[in-house]
């Protein structure tokens, strides 16, 4: 898209070779870092553990451990115990996409 409007080369020209991509990239992606894929634990437990509970509509506080643990794993974030439903059902979500995308592999 750059190409096209012609916007590369008016940056090439103000900023020169390097116009600092790099280094904003590397910034942006510690402030918001990937989900890393799921391990084989991961896998098991939300398998085993947190999409039988999802379907029940009850998840125990094992159940929530669990959760935690595996959230930390896909997304390098210590989430802490919750007792707001919906938290905890967004917290389920956001790991059963990184499976669902694990499982496209």
């Amino acid at each position: 898209m750059t190409k096209a409007t012609g916007v590369d080369k008016v940056v090439k020209a103000v900023a020169g070779d390097d116009c600092g991509c790099k280094e904003r990239q590397e910034a942006l992606n510690k402030l918001f870092p990937y989900a890393q894929p799921m391990t084989a634990d991961s896998v098991r437990i939300f398998e085993e553990v947190l999409r039988p509970a999802h379907n029940r509509n009850r998840m125990s506080a094992k159940d929530q451990h669990a959760l935690m643990i595996v959230y930390a794993q896909i997304f390098g974030t210590k989430r802490d115990f919750s007792t707001c439903g919906g938290c905890v059902l967004q917290a389920y979500k956001k790991i059963a996409k990184a499976y669902e995308e694990y499982c496209e592999q």
